[in-house]
């Protein structure tokens, strides 16, 4: 395979890692509104795909990374390297497609720390409930 379609090969990948993140964010929106109303079987279910998507993210994000050093690009920041080696409209389409998948996993990543204090919030009401309702036993 040649740069030329190493740096196609990089680019698809980065375009199906958009579609990926995004179905990961739908999937969080989902996971908050079963969350919400207490439907831990939707909850589950939903954490499932989300766990499987993030894989599948993963593996994208990896294949990228391989692509990229095999193109000379090896630092942390490979997506700004690649961007910078390239020029023209190869350059705006690149640098397009890598803001369009930093937005989508930041908005996951938001949408999963909201989750996560909800999570919470739950938690501690639960616990309070629980000890509330302790009945003290003395002999």
């Amino acid at each position: 395979m040649d740069n030329k379609q190493r740096l196609k090969l990089y680019y698809a990948k980065t375009t199906q890692s958009v579609e990926v993140a995004k179905q990961i964010s739908t999937t969080l929106d989902a996971i908050r509104q079963h969350s919400l109303s207490l439907d831990y079987e939707q909850v589950n279910q939903h954490n499932a795909k989300a766990t499987e998507l993030s894989e599948t993210l993963r593996e994208l994000h990896n294949q990228r990374r391989v692509l990229a050093e095999q193109l000379g690009c090896n630092q942390p920041r490979f997506a700004t390297e690649m961007i910078a080696r390239v020029s023209g409209n190869t350059a705006k389409a690149l640098e397009q497609v890598t803001d369009a998948l930093h937005q989508v996993v930041l908005d996951c990543q938001n949408k999963s720390e909201l989750h996560t204090n909800l999570v919470i919030a739950q938690q501690q009401v639960i616990h309070q409930a629980v000890d509330s309702l302790r009945v003290k036993v003395s002999a």
